[in-house]
């Protein structure tokens, strides 16, 4: 499994990379510390199944390119018809944000931070 987080927060990015580690199951986390580095790892690698995420966790609050534009100009791309599943995983509580997300019909999920070790095991079991 090939999982993609895309987050500003280092300290994030150890647990999750931690609880991959511990839930045993084989996989590879690319990591990004801001939507543009991601966006941009997207678009060299549009074409190449091998190369895109199954799963994407995706903070809304990043500099350079945020969550939400993150979400539109990956819309924009052909992704190889890779079916990934892309969750939100935010610290907002903000109800605005989460009925924002409706918007998006491609969007798998939006989550609080920091996911369990239960709600994380669940997202990379998830068939």
């Amino acid at each position: 499994m090939l999982i993609s987080l895309i987050d500003d927060d280092p300290l994030y990015h150890f647990i999750i990379k931690k609880q991959l580690y511990n839930s045993g199951i084989p996989g590879t986390l690319l990591q990004f510390y801001d939507g543009q580095e991601a966006l941009e790892y997207f678009i060299s690698n549009q074409g190449n199944a091998e190369n895109l995420p199954d799963l994407i966790l995706l903070d809304i609050n990043m500099p350079y390119i945020d969550g939400w534009q993150f979400l539109d100009e990956i819309a924009k791309l052909y992704l190889a018809k890779k079916d990934m599943k892309i969750y939100i995983v935010s610290s907002s509580n903000s109800s605005t944000d989460q009925q924002k997300a409706t918007a998006y019909n491609y969007l798998s999920g939006y989550l609080r931070k920091p996911l369990s070790t239960e709600d994380f095991l669940n997202l990379v079991t998830a068939e």
